[in-house]
């Protein structure tokens, strides 16, 4: 019902950003789910000028609204668990930013993509033709564990 009106998921867009950028950790996580399940039936009348906004608040110096881009940015993966979107390299791009951040953000960005991976998985030779070298390399890099031999 939520999905098939967009009038109400404008709304419920608005009130997840708006909880995105609680205080506590919990309540954004929360809230971000709510954006990710808007994302996942593609009820967002213009995702494009969402992304746009999370990655601007990403780009913000004020901790908290930077973590709610990158939990918008993360729940843009996550809606797609058995598909690649059509933005998976800006969004990618913009996560490797983020990786030495305060935390919770380095933390935020590890668990989404370890997710990402997992439900990548079984049909990950599809998903790899339909991204370019540098998507794959950007990915490989997000994804491995950081090595500390010098």
């Amino acid at each position: 019902m939520l999905c098939a009106q967009a009038d109400r998921a404008v709304r419920a867009e608005r009130f997840a950003l708006k909880l995105m950028r609680d205080p506590r950790v919990e309540v954004r996580q929360a809230a971000a789910k709510l954006l990710t399940g808007l994302m996942h039936c593609r009820a967002l009348p213009d995702e494009a000028k969402t992304l746009k906004a999370l990655t601007r608040s990403c780009r913000s110096k004020e901790l908290v609204e930077r973590h709610c881009g990158v939990l918008g940015l993360c729940g843009y993966l996550s809606s797609r668990p058995y598909s690649l979107g059509p933005r998976l390299g800006d969004v990618l791009a913009e996560l490797a930013r983020h990786t030495s951040a305060p935390d919770p953000i380095p933390a935020t960005i590890r668990t989404a993509l370890a997710d990402f991976r997992r439900t990548h998985q079984d049909d990950w030779s599809k998903h790899r033709e339909q991204l370019t070298e540098e998507e794959l390399d950007l990915l490989a890099d997000l994804t491995s564990p950081p090595s500390y031999c010098a």
